[in-house]
């Protein structure tokens, strides 16, 4: 892989990037996922020129909504010798084949789009023959699946407690939200509370059991860690293994935006832990590259990793390191 030079002095491109992408994950309104998309049209706005069109199943990322449209950010390789330096608004390259040019999950890889000629792109990376590019556009709502996902600032709103409480009604006391129950609590039973996040809590109950129904925990992996407890307590988290239900999205390779990751490393971009709606950067070995790149995206993936950082320079996007795959869901 090469590193080609950007078409700007990366003094004056990167700030500008990097404030943008920072702007983007402390507004409000930004409820960023990442989703699969219908076929439709990709336009510069929801009345402006149309960039060119996406295919069904294509992943984006969803930042924001205009009434029947969305915003998105879509991201793939184009062969180079179709593109030409344009250095307009901001952008880096333009696509030159006429009338369009694929756009692709990864080199010579599946197409997710075409590309009209003109196209304005963000230029990554090179790699051989081909560019990584990412444009931001709109897509009409109709084109996206309802959003069923928890908000970001529902579940990253990590506050901590250390209260008592009582079970006001017998309940079930699941290893994380939404996930395997591990037993029932009484009514009447005592807690001490550990953390609050949206409309769950964590909490540590004491109790007795015989010894014969007890055995060694295999691995000893954390269970239940959310991504905002790790954010929240680095200290405590590091270098610790916890098993995360993560959602594939892609394989990417480290860019100067992740320094927390050798650049041009290949990891991993998935959203979660189930069921917070972020993102996580899973770094692998390059043997296992051709196991996932037979992945689908948005393929649901039980993993244990390991925590390597609470969040990156300029995101909060936890990165860990893939230990092993404990189960795959469809």
């Amino acid at each position: 892989m090469t590193n080609a030079p950007q078409s700007s002095p990366a003094s004056a491109r990167l700030p500008a990037f990097l404030l943008a992408l920072m702007l983007l994950a402390n507004s409000a309104a930004s409820q960023e996922r990442a989703t699969s998309i219908q076929a439709g049209p990709f336009q510069r706005s929801p009345s402006g020129v149309q960039l060119g069109s996406i295919l069904a199943g294509a992943p984006v990322v969803v930042d924001s909504t205009a009434g029947n449209w969305r915003r998105i950010v879509l991201e793939g390789w184009i062969f180079t010798a179709s593109t030409r330096t344009d250095r307009r608004e901001g952008f880096d390259l333009s696509v030159r084949a006429a009338p369009t040019e694929n756009l692709r999950i990864e080199p010579n890889g599946t197409i997710i789009a075409r590309l009209a000629e003109g196209a304005l792109l963000h230029r990554v990376r090179t790699r051989g023959g081909w560019t990584l590019v990412r444009r931001e556009g709109w897509v009409p709502s109709r084109t996206l699946p309802q959003d069923r996902t928890i908000p970001v600032a529902a579940i990253t709103d990590y506050v901590p407690d250390t209260s008592r409480v009582e079970v006001s009604a017998p309940t079930t006391l699941m290893q994380q939200p939404e996930g395997n129950v591990v037993g029932t609590l009484a009514e009447g039973a005592t807690a001490q509370v550990l953390a609050r996040s949206g409309e769950w809590t964590r909490i540590r109950v004491e109790g007795w059991v015989h010894r014969d129904s007890l055995r060694p925990v295999a691995g000893g992996a954390l269970v239940g860690v959310t991504a905002a407890e790790v954010r929240a307590n680095p200290e405590r988290y590091l270098g610790r293994d916890v098993d995360w239900k993560l959602q594939f999205v892609a394989i990417q390779t480290a860019d100067e935006l992740r320094p927390e990751i050798p650049i041009g490393h290949r990891y991993l971009l998935t959203r979660g832990p189930a069921p917070e709606a972020g993102f996580v950067y899973v770094v692998i070995d390059q043997a296992e590259l051709r196991r996932f790149r037979s992945l689908q995206p948005l393929q649901d993936l039980m993993m244990r990793v390991r925590i390597l950082a609470s969040r990156t320079k300029y995101l909060p996007n936890p990165v860990v390191q893939l230990l092993a795959i404990l189960e795959t869901e469809p």
